[in-house]
């Protein structure tokens, strides 16, 4: 609407099923066929056009305040992608940030390109919270049709989890996907060893008692937005 007349592409999971759609709609892009290319994540990388002449990031309060404890690390490394698309020819370039967060730690790191600062100023914080990679994490999934059972089964297995050597988050709903409702737990300790034992201690023995369907995740990389 603020454009009327500009040719606009979009580039996203869904504009790229077909066969090499992605080339397609980079091609037509790089040809200057359109004036503004639209997508997700996947265009903050790997665009080399000299007549880029502005990077626009929308929203990003939504990358930045997830619940993963990357979260921060991945939009400060996000942000700087997609600023890098504009200005790589010899002309003026802008990079534009829509945000309600204009004081986050993460801005002056980025407007001054200063890794390091970022890096000491996001090891303060994990510290203080106990994230990685100051402590392990196991990631337990659990999954089901049954909305209510699922959640006391979680509640149970949270109870049984507990210890003074570990930290039990949880149960977290992850809400419903595809008929089949999900609750998280997470597990947090310094002892990986002691960590993975009195989880499978736990699991043999309740077992007996309480059914459920999980998938476990040791130091988990991703999945815990």
């Amino acid at each position: 609407e603020a454009f009327p007349n500009a040719r606009i592409l979009r580039m996203d999971r869904d504009a790229t099923q077909v066969k090499h759609g992605h080339q397609k709609i980079l091609d037509q892009f790089n040809k200057h066929e359109v004036d503004i290319l639209l997508g997700t994540q996947m265009i903050a990388k790997g665009l080399d056009n000299p007549l880029v002449g502005a990077s626009i990031i929308l929203n990003v309060d939504v990358a930045l305040m997830k619940t993963d404890y990357r979260s921060v690390e991945d939009a400060f490394a996000l942000m700087l992608q997609t600023a890098g698309r504009s200005g790589r020819g010899d002309g003026e370039a802008q990079v534009i940030i829509q945000t309600d967060l204009q004081k986050h730690m993460v801005y002056p790191a980025l407007l001054n390109h200063d890794f390091k600062r970022f890096y000491v100023q996001e090891m303060k914080y994990r510290k203080i919270a106990q994230n990685p990679p100051y402590t392990y994490l196991i990631n337990l999934s659990l999954y089901g049709k049954d909305e209510q059972k699922l959640y006391v089964n979680a509640l149970h297995l949270t109870q049984a989890l507990q210890d003074e050597q570990i930290k039990v988050l949880g149960p977290s709903d992850l809400g419903k996907r595809i008929h089949v409702y999900y609750q998280r737990i997470l597990i947090k300790g310094k002892d990986l060893n002691f960590m993975r034992k009195h989880l499978m201690d736990v699991l043999n023995r309740e077992v007996k008692y309480h059914k459920w369907d999980c998938q476990i995740d040791v130091n988990p990389l991703k999945g815990l937005e």
